[in-house]
């Protein structure tokens, strides 16, 4: 194509122009989100309080999946796999035990949420400021 444009050909250029700029930002935006999950699984998988008691530990089945994913978005989950996944409220909060003690939460997944959140805001940001 040349350096110049018929006015009628105006909206068609400037449309497919978006397009592609559309589709590059959340191309980014995904990747950018797959990418942040990741690094939440491996923060709390590092920071995730260890059992003493069994031979298997929680950290262990702690994991992250696609929900959905299209042209426009990417939805992902962090969970934690059976037969842990009922324990992480009481994990991250902390909890009455049988003897009459209390148990402190460890907060792990709300900080490292917190965290990977800040950054994550900020890659996106980038994204689209940069």
């Amino acid at each position: 194509m040349s350096g110049r444009i018929k006015i009628g050909e105006l909206s068609e250029v400037l449309g497919s122009a978006l397009k592609v700029y559309a589709e590059e930002k959340n191309e980014a935006v995904k990747r950018q989100t797959e990418k942040s999950m990741n690094e939440l699984v491996k923060l709390t998988k590092s920071t995730a309080p260890v059992g003493h008691n069994t031979g298997t530990h929680y950290r262990d089945y702690i994991a992250c999946k696609v929900l959905s994913e299209n042209v426009y978005e990417k939805i992902m989950q962090w969970y934690v796999e059976s037969p842990y996944y009922t324990l992480t409220h009481l994990v991250n909060y902390g909890h009455q035990l049988r003897n009459g003690g209390r148990w402190n939460g460890t907060l792990f997944l709300s900080e490292a949420v917190e965290k990977i959140n800040t950054d994550y805001i900020t890659k996106i940001e980038e994204i689209y400021n940069g």
